[in-house]
């Protein structure tokens, strides 16, 4: 069996895959065709959103000004980043289980590169099947993290020192950009919305008083759930404030919104307010549309999780609840709440968190 290719003793600069192709090569540099491709190959919406700066930042570093991305269908990042012309296509990487899962994958991504013919492959994580793929599909020029495995696959420099190798991607990013000659910006980006959208969503929801108080339910694990006598007693310190509450999660999560905005009315969880605030279930809503109505909201509260991230992308002033997975670090707009385990975050310093907020969005109106 042939080993795989060794990489040639001085790698060239990363900063080639930047340079527009030849027009002997019959590339035209649009919607994958001889552009550069980025793999973004982690499963959540939040991990897209994550690297939306990154993916930003290489796009404007091409000639054309856009990049063709790859990820997974479960980022959505199709309804995510319909309105993003620096994309300029987005296709899904399928992924496979069991003991053949990942030749599989190499074979299906490269019957995609060999379909999108891009000039260079940048992939945004240190795992060796997509440089694979890349090779198999002849990709000219292919990049990446360059951690173990991966590294030997790559034609391009620079590979990332093995002490980044235990960061969190964030860090990773801000080295990798750096290195590959592109400047990692110093303001995170900021989502962009169809046209219409966000309007459309503030018409829908006109007659809900303000303040908007956005709660994320939700979570991909069970261990990132905060208790149902947390968010009572959150919503309690927070009916004072008046203006209305959109309950976000998905399809599971309805019934547990139904049941806390059932409890609030029948129980008297709410106390401090007369009447108290209109509750909106939310769950499940589309990614396109949530974003819609979440870019105006007065704050945001919730779990670890997609809309969290879909929150901060939008610059809406949010509140994490960070009791099993560790704060963010790529966005300024989610003020941490901590605890040793969801149960030991306690109501009264979220609500002040969200108090913080509000305010923070009244001062930037």
């Amino acid at each position: 069996m042939a080993s795989p290719p060794d990489p040639p003793p001085s790698l060239a600069p990363a900063a080639a895959l930047f340079a527009r192709r030849a027009a002997q090569d019959g590339g035209d540099g649009g919607d994958g065709d001889g552009a550069v491709a980025v793999f973004q190959t982690f499963r959540g919406i939040g991990d897209l959103l994550w690297a939306l700066t990154s993916l930003l930042a290489l796009a404007e570093a091409t000639p054309e000004g856009r990049i063709h991305l790859l990820t997974r269908e479960t980022t959505r990042a199709r309804a995510l980043l319909a309105a993003e012309p620096r994309i300029a296509g987005i296709d899904y990487v399928p992924s496979f289980t069991g003991p053949a899962g990942h030749p599989r994958e190499i074979l299906a991504t490269a019957r995609l590169l060999r379909r999108l013919r891009p000039r260079a492959l940048v992939i945004l994580d240190k795992i060796p099947r997509a440089a694979i793929a890349a090779r198999l599909a002849g990709v000219p020029q292919v990049t990446g993290l360059g951690f173990k495995g991966q590294a030997r696959w790559l034609t391009l420099a620079p590979h990332l020192p093995p002490a980044l190798a235990r960061e969190q991607r964030i860090p990773m990013l801000r080295a990798f950009l750096p290195a590959l000659g592109v400047a990692y910006p110093e303001e995170e980006a900021r989502l962009r919305l169809p046209e219409g959208l966000a309007a459309a969503m503030a018409a829908r929801f006109q007659a809900c008083p303000r303040p908007w108080i956005a709660l994320g339910l939700g979570a991909s694990s069970s261990d990132r759930h905060w208790p149902r006598a947390h968010w009572l007693a959150l919503l309690a310190a927070l009916a004072g404030r008046g203006g209305s509450r959109f309950l976000v999660g998905g399809a599971a999560d309805r019934a547990f919104a139904d049941g806390l905005a059932a409890e609030c009315a029948a129980a008297g969880a709410i106390v401090a307010a007369s009447p108290p605030p209109p509750m909106v279930n939310l769950c499940p809503w589309g990614m396109g549309d949530l974003a819609g109505l979440l870019a105006h909201m007065d704050a945001f509260v919730g779990t670890d999780s997609g809309p969290l991230n879909l929150a901060c992308a939008l610059g809406v002033p949010s509140v994490g609840l960070f009791g099993v997975t560790p704060p963010f670090l790529h966005t300024r707009h989610a003020r941490p709440a901590l605890g040793a385990g969801m149960a030991e975050i306690a109501p009264a310093p979220v609500a002040a968190l969200v108090a913080d907020c509000l305010a923070a969005r009244r001062a930037a109106s």
